[in-house]
């Protein structure tokens, strides 16, 4: 399955990049939330959005219009 392998490939970026903080890292987390998504995962999925989402309150000034999806 195609998605299992993106899953290997996006969560080994991940864990090279665990504590860098940086928006490509929202970028990976939005990845692996699709990814968990496709595969039916549901609550993974969930926690790679809510964590992307966290990271972009973190690193994002109010209102900025990434904020907003």
């Amino acid at each position: 399955n195609n998605y299992r392998l993106a899953l290997e490939y996006q969560t080994k970026v991940m864990e090279k990049f665990s504590n860098s903080k940086k928006s490509s890292d929202v970028e990976h987390l939005m990845q692996l939330g699709k990814i968990y998504a496709a595969l039916n995962e549901v609550e993974k999925s969930n926690k790679a959005f809510e964590q992307a989402l966290a990271l972009q309150k973190e690193t994002l000034p109010p209102g900025h219009p990434d904020l907003s999806y």
